[in-house]
């Protein structure tokens, strides 16, 4: 779940309905976006212009990409 203002994408255990964990991402978080294999979680960050990668496996950033301008959205084209 993106939580925007407070920067972070929060991990929910969605049985328990409960959340396990924060990540730190870029200014911002808005738009989410799972791999088909579910291992990475990309987060598009709109005040920092950028594109955070998340390993879901170890809950850690990997990397962030600069994208352009007020990013709000993540699309995967894996055709």
């Amino acid at each position: 779940m993106a939580l925007g203002r407070a920067n972070h994408v929060a991990v929910v255990d969605v049985p328990a309905r409960k959340v396990i964990d924060y990540i730190l991402v870029g200014r911002r978080a808005w738009g989410l976006a799972l791999s088909a294999d579910e291992k990475t979680l990309y987060v598009a960050n709109g005040l920092s212009d950028d594109l955070t990668i998340i390993d879901t496996q170890t809950l850690q950033p990997i990397r962030s990409v600069a994208v352009g301008r007020v990013p709000y959205d993540v699309l995967i084209d894996d055709r």
